[in-house]
């Protein structure tokens, strides 16, 4: 290209130029816009052997230089480039309208601009005069020495007689990559060889691919191995597949006894057992996982208490069989059965030790106390109910005949009547006490607790009060029975 713009005056413009070297080469440019404009450079017009010299004009008059026959195959090509479905347009076409004077070209080119949508805005290319459409041979060729793979020819010694373009490349020559060969006797008409022939692939990626696949497959195999869960796959006939360590260990075949095996035959041989895993392995063949406890067999007959799982596995959209997990629960029924028994060991103590504190709280609310010869003071605090009424009379009527007590005073100041059963066996215990030859006096009655006494019914005229336990202690050491300082009978 000159390093000075042409001037227009020249008799021969830069694009003459092109055109002249063009022409020279027997190549012409050419160039299809979207608003149906072709331009062409003036060599086309050469290669065709017509005089014209316009170089822009319509697309059907540019299509009307072409032979009719390969109209159609031209048109479908720049339809496919404009509609972005193939970015290249390459074919032989004919020049001129009737077969004695009509030339073949090489017509060649692609997208050269695009909208701002994205929509091809122009396509071009080149096209050349050739003798015509290649042969079978010249096709071959072509595609040898442009495929993407190494392909060869040696003598018997190993020397190359040929090597496609691929052969030559840095992609090839690249002694970090990695290619497989594949050769092949080449032999005449009479069966003898000749020379060796052969295909190289370059394999690094595939080979890299592989690596990682086996990778993951060791790692698979790794967290199957290591498993504690039995995890058994099958094929959609139920045929085992997998059968890992776990898996041999709980039902006691080996991966080689089991393998290609229908798992009925292994965990669940009979009825209806075996029913059940056949359509628990269907729903999950069909989409929907199985969860549960099952029961399965071992080896030797022994049952097992399992906690089973079945879902599909999915290859490339389909299914390609079954995974089955097996956890044995027998330990967790025997942990269980352990947990009763401590729940129940526990419950029982706790009960002998509430029942203990009731006991030492019995007889800590009920202390029988003397004061003096022959009067003793029992105070009573809280809720005074049946337990606690009866619990008191014996209290009582033990001390009463243990200590040969004249007198015993009951104190209620702090007690809490709960129901009118308890209340009358106030009364007993009075009545009790007197028959072993003493006498009971009551302090301390509240006034909420005689309006509930006598809410409740009970009657205690016959039991001797005070309305607090120091006049009581006075009343029972100097002999009185009458109301002296706050006596009161009711």
């Amino acid at each position: 290209m000159p390093s000075q713009p042409i001037e227009a005056s020249a008799a021969l413009t830069y694009y003459d130029y092109i055109d002249d070297i063009l022409a020279q080469q027997h190549t012409a440019f050419w160039m299809c816009r979207s608003d149906t404009t072709v331009t062409i450079s003036r060599s086309w017009y050469l290669l065709c052997g017509l005089a014209d010299t316009t170089t822009t004009l319509t697309t059907n008059a540019w299509l009307a230089m072409i032979h009719p026959d390969d109209r159609p195959a031209l048109q479908m090509a720049l339809q496919q480039c404009c509609a972005s479905e193939s970015t290249g347009v390459g074919l032989y076409v004919r020049a001129g309208t009737d077969d004695d004077n009509s030339r073949w070209l090489d017509l060649r080119g692609n997208v050269l601009e695009y909208s701002a949508e994205g929509y091809p805005e122009a396509i071009g290319g080149t096209v050349r005069l050739v003798d015509g459409p290649p042969t079978e041979a010249l096709l071959l060729a072509a595609i040898v020495d442009q495929a993407p793979v190494a392909i060869f020819a040696k003598d018997d010694e190993g020397h190359n007689l040929f090597i496609n373009h691929y052969m030559h490349s840095d992609e090839w020559r690249n002694p970090k990559r990695i290619h497989e060969e594949i050769r092949f006797p080449i032999v005449d008409e009479r069966g003898e060889t000749i020379l060796y022939g052969g295909v190289g692939v370059d394999v690094t990626d595939r080979k890299a691919i592989e690596r990682q696949l086996r990778r993951q497959a060791n790692y698979t195999y790794a967290m199957l191995d290591v498993a504690p869960v039995a995890l058994i796959s099958t094929d959609p006939l139920l045929r085992v597949v997998s059968w890992n360590p776990a898996a041999e260990a709980l039902f006691g075949y080996s991966f080689d006894e089991a393998s290609g095996r229908l798992i009925t035959d292994l965990i669940a041989p009979n009825e209806p057992d075996c029913s059940q895993v056949v359509s628990n392995a269907m729903q999950a063949l069909q989409g929907t996982p199985c969860y549960g406890e099952v029961m399965r067999y071992h080896k030797d007959g022994t049952m097992l208490e399992v906690h089973g799982s079945a879902v599909a596995i999915q290859f490339d959209g389909e299914t390609a069989g079954v995974m089955i997990a097996h956890t044995d629960i027998r330990p967790l029924r025997t942990t269980e059965l352990r947990l009763e028994r401590a729940e129940r060991e526990r419950l029982r103590l706790q009960q002998q030790i509430i029942e203990a504190q009731e006991a030492a709280l019995r007889e800590l609310s009920t202390p029988l106390i003397p004061i003096s010869d022959g009067v003793m003071v029992l105070p009573m605090i809280g809720a005074f109910d049946m337990n606690r009424a009866q619990h008191m009379t014996s209290t009582l009527l033990e001390g009463v005949e243990r200590s040969q007590a004249r007198v015993v005073i009951l104190d209620v100041t702090g007690v809490r009547m709960a129901d009118a059963q308890a209340a009358d066996h106030l009364v007993q215990a009075a009545r009790a006490v007197r028959l072993l030859g003493a006498r009971l006096v009551m302090t301390g009655i509240q006034p909420q607790m005689a309006h509930q006494l006598i809410g409740l019914g009970i009657d205690l005229a016959s039991i001797e009060t005070y309305s607090t336990l120091q006049t009581g202690i006075s009343a029972a050491l100097s002999g009185q029975r009458n109301v002296l300082n706050g006596h009161r009978r009711i």
